[in-house]
């Protein structure tokens, strides 16, 4: 994601969290797709929310969607999903 689209300066690992929340993924399927701890993931979503100004994750997802979040594969992910289908 470039920085015109990250309008909200989200790191690297919070687009991935955004990325994924927004297909409906848990903390827990998200640490285990990240190789993370759940609690450094609810911590990557709480950063998120206070970078969005947001009060809940309903609200971080409108957000996400609305600014163009969810479009942007980063680009770890892509590569995992190649990895996962060999």
């Amino acid at each position: 994601m470039n920085h015109h689209q990250n309008i909200f300066k989200l790191t690297k690992r919070e687009c991935e969290c955004v990325f994924l929340l927004v297909r409906g993924k848990t903390a827990k399927e998200m640490a285990d797709l990240l190789l993370l701890s759940k609690r450094i993931i609810e911590s990557y979503i709480e950063n998120i929310k206070n970078k969005m100004n947001c009060q809940n994750k309903a609200e971080l997802l409108v957000k996400a969607v609305s600014n163009g979040y969810h479009k942007q594969v980063p680009i770890r992910l892509n590569h995992l999903a190649i990895m996962k289908s060999l």
